[in-house]
C-alpha cells in the first residue's frame, strides 16, 4: 500500500485465541481507529471473544468464525465477502497464510514466516527478539507496518486510556447489585483473588487450598478490606470458604463484560496468569500475579501504565513450592500495606 494512502477496510484476525489474547489487541484496535479514522475496522473472532468489543463504536463489524472443521472455509468466505485492503494476521499459522493468499488481499501483515518469503503481498516487521516485549506492543509492531511514517509521527499522540473496554448499563447494574449484597461501601478497599485460569497449566499455579488459606490470612489481618474470590459458572472446581466475614465469592456467568465491569471496581487484583490480568491491565487496575518465568514480559500487566508486579515461576519451582508461595503472600501483603498507606496520606 502506498505511503499516506488510507485503507478503506482494515481486517484484524484473532481466531485462535483465548480471552486474554483477545483483550491484548484492544490497544492495537484503538490505535488503528485513531490513525485511520475513515477506515472500516472488521474483526475476525471466535464467538467467545465477540462480546468483548461490541461496545466499541469505532469497530464496523465483528465476524464470528466457527471453532470447528468449517473454520478455514468460513474464514476464506469472510475475507472474500468483506474484501479488506489490509489484513493483520496476528497468528502466523500456515493455513491462515494460505487462505490470505487465496483471498488476494492487497496487503497482509504478519510476523516473519517461511511461507511469505519473497511475496509482495505480505509485509512483516523487521525481525527482533520479542522475549522482552509485551504482547500489546508486539501487536502494535504489525499496525506500524500499514504505514510506518504515519505511525511513527502519530503514535505518541494517542491517549490509550481511551482504549478501555466499555461495558453496558446492564453490566454496571449487575455488579452494583453484587457489591451491594457484599456491603462493599462499608470497606475501604476491594481486593479480588483469582486462583483460576482456563488456559493456565496447573503446574504453574498454587493449590486452591493455599489460595483459600491466603485469602483467610489476608482478610483476618485487614478487616477494613473486602476480599472477593473469583470463579465462574462452568468451573468444575467448587470454592468453599466462610463468607460471613470480609470474604465473598464472585461467580461470573457467560457474559465476559460482567467480569470486566467487576474488575473495573477493584482496588487490587491478586491472580494467576490468565485473562483477568490482561483485563486489569486494560483498565489500569493494580495487579500482583503469578507468572511463568518465560512469560515475564509478554504476558504481564502494566502496558497501559498501571501498576503490575508479581513473582515468576521457573519450570522446577515445585521443588521449592513453599518458598514461592510465601513469596507471593509476602508480596501481596506489602502491596496491600502500601495501598493503605496511600489512603492515610491522602
Amino acid at each position: 500500500m502506498e505511503t499516506g494512502k488510507q485503507p478503506q477496510v482494515i481486517g484484524i484476525e484473532r481466531i485462535h485465541s483465548t480471552i486474554g489474547d483477545c483483550v491484548m489487541i484492544a490497544k492495537a484496535i484503538y490505535a488503528i481507529s485513531v490513525l485511520y479514522p475513515n477506515s472500516k475496522i472488521i474483526l475476525f473472532f471466535f464467538f467467545f471473544c465477540k462480546s468483548l468489543f461490541k461496545n466499541f463504536d469505532f469497530i464496523s463489524e465483528i465476524v464470528v468464525i466457527s471453532h470447528n472443521e468449517t473454520q478455514k472455509q468460513e474464514f476464506l468466505d469472510a475475507l472474500l465477502l468483506h474484501k479488506p485492503d489490509v489484513l493483520l494476521l496476528l497468528h502466523r499459522r500456515s493455513w491462515k497464510i494460505k487462505i490470505a493468499k487465496q483471498s488476494k488481499i492487497p496487503l497482509v501483515i504478519t510476523e516473519l514466516h517461511m511461507h511469505i518469503l519473497f511475496s509482495r503481498q505480505f509485509r512483516c516487521p523487521v525481525y527482533r527478539l520479542s522475549y522482552f516485549i509485551h504482547g500489546t506492543e508486539k501487536i502494535l509492531r504489525l499496525v506500524r507496518q500499514i504505514d510506518t511514517r504515519h505511525y511513527d509521527e502519530n503514535i505518541s499522540k494517542i491517549d490509550f486510556s481511551r482504549a478501555k473496554i466499555p461495558t453496558s448499563t446492564a453490566n454496571k447494574e449487575k455488579i452494583d447489585l453484587f457489591l451491594q449484597s457484599c456491603n462493599a461501601d462499608s470497606y475501604s478497599k476491594i481486593v479480588a483473588i483469582n486462583p483460576f485460569g482456563k488456559s493456565n497449566n496447573e503446574s504453574f499455579n498454587f493449590a486452591l487450598k493455599d489460595w483459600i488459606d491466603m485469602a483467610q490470612k489476608l482478610a483476618k489481618e485487614f478487616p477494613q478490606i473486602l476480599f472477593i474470590l473469583t470463579t465462574y459458572q462452568t468451573n468444575p472446581v467448587r470454592v468453599e470458604i466462610d463468607t460471613t466475614q470480609n470474604i465473598k465469592i464472585f461467580c461470573n456467568d457467560d457474559d465476559i463484560l460482567n467480569l470486566i465491569e467487576f474488575i473495573s471496581r477493584l482496588d487490587l487484583l491478586l491472580s494467576v496468569n490468565t485473562g483477568n490480568i490482561h483485563i486489569a491491565d486494560n483498565l489500569m487496575i493494580p495487579t500482583f500475579a503469578i507468572n511463568r518465568a518465560n512469560e515475564r514480559y509478554k504476558c504481564a500487566g502494566g502496558s497501559y501504565g498501571g501498576f503490575f508486579d508479581g513473582i515468576y515461576l521457573p519450570k522446577n519451582y515445585a521443588k521449592d513450592y513453599a518458598h514461592y508461595l510465601d513469596g507471593f503472600y509476602n508480596g501481596a501483603h506489602n502491596v496491600i500495606l502500601t495501598m493503605l498507606e496511600h489512603i492515610q496520606k491522602s
